[in-house]
């Protein structure tokens, strides 16, 4: 699992080299985190199932020369088991949705709690944004939710810890469909997208998300604040769907998280205004992309 911190911030565009990469998997039922100043962030899983073993290695014999020793968890030193009861929040049934067998369901997607920037501030970042999320995706599970919001099925339970959450599974994000048609270029005629219909789709998200009241009717509305074509997805039938609801808070309320840069007016307040903002810029460039198919 490859997630620098300038991933989160800046998304699957951004093309800045990292000078060290962070490897989070699992033996058995626990988990470790392995940095190393090979760069990785690249590979796909398999072509990293194939180096940890040498990159183990590697470490292990630091760990055996005592000048050039390494601690745990830094840069080209062993890996560090993972404490589940500091990484992850506790399960309580009363208050969490638990998810289904993800066994033979490939309509289900499994959103982990990312645990690359373990041992360092930024993880209480993630922690705080996962359970952001969490609690937002089950307020909405509760009122029905909605067409173009992501599916929330509820969250993964190891050892009474949640240590990821379920989601609907989507064939593909907006930015990837417009990377296909660029790419495409006068080879071959892109695949056609309705631009005007993702935009009234994602515009009923934030609609709903805006006017959303509590059990009393009291409106208690929520902003997006993360809009750009990374998180609105298509399903097959090109229907838009709002994803990544890490950055959704009340209206006003002070961010936990950056939002991605050059997508945002950059307020440090969930706003209305960063929503309008961030879909007329998603729209922008999904008219600039299709400007020869429309």
């Amino acid at each position: 699992m490859i997630d620098p911190l300038d991933l989160l911030q800046n998304g699957p565009d951004n093309e800045r080299v990292f000078e060290t990469s962070t490897i989070v998997y699992t033996d058995g039922c626990d988990r470790y985190v392995l940095r190393t100043s090979r760069h990785c962030d690249d590979k796909p899983l398999e072509v990293l199932t194939g180096l940890l073993p040498g990159l183990l290695a590697a470490a292990q014999e630091k760990v055996a020369d005592k000048e050039r020793q390494v601690a745990p968890g830094d840069v080209n030193g062993p890996p560090v088991l993972i404490n589940p009861d500091e990484a992850f929040p506790e399960f309580h049934a009363g208050l969490y949705t638990l998810a289904p067998d993800l066994c033979n369901r490939r309509d289900l997607y499994p959103k982990y709690l990312s645990l690359v920037h373990h041992g360092t501030p930024f993880q209480k970042i993630l922690h705080s944004s996962f359970l952001s999320e969490l609690t937002v995706l089950e307020e909405l599970h509760k009122m029905g939710g909605h067409p173009n919001i992501v599916k929330y099925h509820g969250v993964i339970v190891e050892r009474g810890r949640m240590v990821g959450l379920v989601l609907s599974k989507m064939k593909e994000t907006v930015h990837e469909r417009c990377k296909e048609a660029s790419a495409a270029g006068c080879s071959h005629q892109p695949r056609p997208l309705d631009v005007a219909k993702v935009v009234q789709e994602v515009e009923g998200a934030l609609a709903f998300l805006h006017n959303l009241k509590d059990g009393a009717g009291q409106k208690r509305p929520y902003c997006h604040n993360d809009v750009h074509p990374g998180n609105v997805m298509l399903t097959q039938d090109d229907t838009a769907v709002l994803v990544n609801l890490n950055s959704c808070q009340r209206l006003g309320t002070r961010l936990i998280k950056e939002m991605k840069i050059g997508w945002s007016e950059g307020g440090r307040r969930s706003a209305v205004q960063s929503d309008r903002a961030g879909l007329a810029k998603v729209e922008a460039f999904m008219r600039e992309t299709f400007k020869g198919t429309l």
